[in-house]
């Protein structure tokens, strides 16, 4: 999913999100427990082949280890021997910038990862790579270069690729670009959400309301809960104005929220929506000051 930075994530999120955080968090625990024990023995055994026989290969590999366990210092000081012995090994660089990009040093990440890019300048992850650490340091247009050479190159580009691109036109204030290029990617690989929400959240942005409202029609086609997204349409239609089709919105929302079993209604983001959908329709059809403002939204973001 990406994110758009500089947003705060609604309520909408946090729906999505809180319903699996409990679990996601144990996941991850044991994951990066499980992951970083296992990276330490892979360490223990490649460390007697370097030394007994030390290679670039060897050095890139044991820097990669390190980078995984988050030792950034060790796992430069490996590429620098990797170097030393094959200056032309492309792997070197590559593992370089991801690791300076990672350390949060996206300066130093970008010499890397040019030296790469000058002799694979169709590598994917060396250009998924710069542009992100463009992207960081807040030049826009030279990411949009990388992003859009990774698009042209990748028969089925990672949604991300297309996320990414559209935060940073809509950083360079071109929403209408941003909007495209989110397209590009849901006629590419399909309908995906992700990329409908992020399209929809633009045109929210830039009031184009009848755009976003026809996404939310295209979103609720490929979902089997739509409790969230008739919420969603009902605040575009209330931000547009439209405020019997915004109650009508809610109301279809709480009516698929009571078809609902028992355990999912229950759960604190469900019950937290109920009552948040009980309130809009509580209000006086002319008061649309108790409505929601679509400007507090941002259901995804590149």
């Amino acid at each position: 999913m990406r994110y758009r930075p500089g947003s705060q994530p609604d309520h909408h999120t946090r729906i999505a999100a809180a319903a699996l955080l409990f679990v996601l968090a144990l996941v991850s625990s044991f994951t990066k427990a499980h992951a970083h024990g296992d990276v330490h023995l892979q360490i223990e055994l490649i460390t007697p082949k370097i030394e007994s026989a030390p290679t670039a290969e060897l050095h890139v590999k044991r820097a990669d280890l390190h980078r995984l366990d988050e030792n950034f210092m060790a796992a430069l000081a490996d590429l620098e021997r990797a170097e030393k012995i094959n200056p032309a090994l492309d792997t070197i660089f590559m593992t370089r910038g991801r690791t300076q990009f990672e350390a949060g040093r996206f300066e130093q990440a970008i010499p890397a990862l040019n030296r790469l890019l000058e002799a694979k300048p169709d590598h994917p992850e060396g250009l998924i790579f710069r542009a992100r650490s463009y992207r960081a340091l807040d030049d826009h247009a030279a990411a949009m270069k990388d992003y859009d050479h990774l698009v042209a190159v990748m028969p089925l580009p990672a949604p991300d690729c297309f996320l990414e691109r559209a935060a940073s036109l809509v950083a360079l204030k071109r929403p209408q670009d941003a909007v495209r290029s989110l397209d590009e990617g849901i006629d590419r690989l399909g309908n995906l959400t992700v990329l409908q929400q992020a399209a929809m959240q633009i045109e929210v942005d830039v009031q184009h309301y009848d755009a976003a409202l026809a996404r939310t029609e295209r979103i609720m086609a490929v979902l089997q809960r739509k409790e969230v997204c008739l919420e969603r349409r009902g605040d575009i239609l209330a931000a547009a104005g439209r405020q019997s089709e915004a109650l009508k919105a809610y109301a279809d929302a709480l009516n698929a929220l009571a078809l609902l079993p028992e355990f999912h209604r229950h759960v604190q983001p469900m019950r937290e929506l109920e009552a948040r959908l009980k309130t809009y329709l509580g209000a006086q059809a002319s008061n649309v000051t108790q409505f929601p403002s679509t400007n507090q939204a941002n259901t995804t973001s590149p």
